[in-house]
């Protein structure tokens, strides 16, 4: 059977087979991993999938290659730091949204 066929034999039952995925991800009954599976297929209709993005230097090579090894230790840990920074000052600023506390007296 050709897909036309299989389209217009589905239509002749009233099967919709994304309807049936959606019934079958909504139910609370239905284990998490395959709600989460169907979820995934699912998007894949909705939503366009994101290309890879190599990063290179000039030329096209890593752009660690041209580093010593120290010097490659030292750019981790710059990032390893500023990602830090950056949890401590998201921290920080969910802090400012919450009530003070109370002081107990």
């Amino acid at each position: 059977m050709n897909r036309k066929a299989i389209i217009d034999r589905l239509d002749e039952l009233g099967y919709d087979p994304i309807e049936e995925m959606v019934a079958i991800a909504s139910d609370p009954l239905t284990p998490r991993d395959e709600r989460a599976r169907l979820a995934s297929d699912l998007a894949g209709y909705c939503y366009p999938k994101m290309k890879s993005v190599e990063v290179s230097g000039p030329g096209g090579e890593s752009l660690f290659a041209q580093l010593s090894p120290t010097e490659r230790a030292q750019r981790v840990l710059a990032m390893v730091r500023t990602a830090s920074s950056l949890a401590l000052v998201a921290s920080v600023e969910s802090d400012d949204e919450r009530p003070p506390a109370a002081i107990a007296g």
